[in-house]
């Protein structure tokens, strides 16, 4: 049972199912509306600075803000600097996907916790990936990680929705919950989350 008020700070419903299958597997927590709620930037963390004000209501009314949003604006270290000036008056604790240190997002981190059994998956996707790009038409799309991730997922037959605001994560075939690069974030919520 969670101890105290949380909101959550995420950029969309894909991170706030990612997040709470996180904790309900590695903290053995379930979760409650009535302690936690997750607040949805709809978008990354330069939209931060516009929808400050309606998360200072809850941290004046006890609620400990978590952010926990993708490094993709320029770096790491550009995205920090983005969060930390726009939060000031929140204190907020902050963690950056993928790992709290690197730059990147979700996506690079579901890479990394797609399970050994299905890392062929990967590499079909990137010869894919490898191929449209040496295709001399410049009119081919970017297939970026959100599109790698879908059409992971699409691939599996049991997988169930590929659209991350629908995805279940909790599919040990699919995701490995248990991994240990998903440790860095783990750790972060482990510290905030009782």
């Amino acid at each position: 049972m969670i101890v105290g008020k949380y909101t959550i700070v995420v950029e969309g419903k894909d991170d706030e199912r990612f997040l709470t299958a996180v904790i309900e597997a590695r903290l053995g927590l379930k979760l409650k509306q009535e302690s936690l709620e997750f607040f949805h930037l709809e978008n990354n963390a330069k939209e931060l600075s516009k929808r400050k004000s309606s998360l200072v209501p809850r941290k004046e009314a006890g609620n400990e803000i978590l952010i926990v949003l993708d490094a993709d604006c320029g770096s790491f270290e550009q995205t920090m600097d983005i969060v930390q000036k726009s939060s000031q008056q929140i204190d907020p604790k902050v963690f950056l996907f993928p790992n709290g240190r690197d730059t990147g997002r979700l996506e690079t981190l579901l890479k990394q916790i797609i399970p050994v059994q299905n890392q062929p998956y990967l590499d079909c996707i990137e010869n894919y990936k490898k191929c449209i790009s040496d295709l001399p038409n410049s009119a081919v799309k970017e297939f970026d990680h959100h599109k790698e991730i879908f059409v992971y997922v699409d691939s599996l037959a049991s997988a169930g929705s590929s659209k991350g605001h629908e995805r279940n994560y909790s599919l040990e075939h699919v995701w490995n919950l248990k991994s240990e690069a998903l440790n860095p974030l783990v750790r972060f919520l482990g510290t905030y989350i009782r």
